[in-house]
């Protein structure tokens, strides 16, 4: 493997839903997800809204660069679009193979949506994903 093939990235992207809100194929991704992740070293975060995924995952260029090929040709997303990729130094989310939210209809405070800031989509999955570490600390 070459250098820049080991060098670490983030990549952050909308793409169009394809199924209605939290359907079955939602729970496919995630299931793909976590084992794929897992085994190619891969960190990040999907958030879904009703009409849209956001996503951002990190680890090296080449395990990103064919994620992101196998996400471009996955039919459960249209529109791919990038919002961000970048070198990074460490992983915002460390300990996920892939965290999960969803928009739901009485949420209260920031949502994104396809208007929203990269850099606030980056902000928001991030502090999701800490909402819910909180969360699961709480439990006995």
């Amino acid at each position: 493997m070459s250098e820049s093939e080991s060098k670490v990235k983030r990549f952050l992207y909308i793409s169009d839903c394809v199924h209605g809100p939290f359907d079955v194929h939602d729970l496919d991704i995630m299931r793909e997800a976590l084992s794929f992740n897992a085994q190619h070293g891969i960190t990040g975060f999907l958030h879904r809204t009703n009409k849209h995924y956001f996503q951002c995952i990190e680890g090296t260029n080449l395990q990103i660069d064919r994620l992101v090929d196998k996400i471009r040709a996955d039919t459960r997303h249209a529109n791919l679009c990038p919002l961000m990729e970048d070198g990074i130094a460490f992983t915002q989310f460390p300990g996920w193979s892939m965290g999960y939210s969803r928009e739901l209809g009485s949420q209260e405070g920031f949502q994104i949506d396809a208007g929203t800031a990269p850099a606030d989509v980056l902000e928001f999955l991030i502090e999701e994903a800490n909402r819910q570490i909180a969360e699961f600390k709480k439990k006995p």
